[in-house]
């Protein structure tokens, strides 16, 4: 079925409880790492690793005023993640980016 302005619609109730049904009811788990928040001139950066319950792990790094351009680099592993947030630590650092906060795991 198709509304008068072109979106279509399910003809049948059941269908659309199917795509409900196989919505997840919570989201995998999430473990934060590691979150450092640095800052320059105003700006701020967090550069991040979270583990999933896999035990992959992402290297996020968010700048605050443009989150458009955050970034995502995903590991198998929490070794290789960390060793990427310590680099990319490191390559702010040198730019002049000054660690104003840090959350570690619990």
């Amino acid at each position: 079925m198709q509304a008068e302005d072109g979106i279509a619609i399910a003809p049948s109730a059941a269908i659309m409880r199917h795509y409900i049904d196989s919505i997840p009811t919570e989201p995998a788990p999430i473990v934060p790492l590691v979150r450092w928040i640095f800052e320059r001139r105003g700006n701020a950066i967090t550069c991040e690793v979270d583990m999933n319950e896999t035990q992959t792990c992402d290297v996020s790094v968010i700048p605050h005023w443009d989150f458009a351009s955050a970034f995502v680099e995903h590991f198998d592993g929490p070794i290789h993640a960390m060793e990427r947030h310590a680099e990319v630590a490191q390559e702010l650092r040198d730019a002049g980016w000054v660690v104003t906060r840090h959350l570690a795991s619990r």
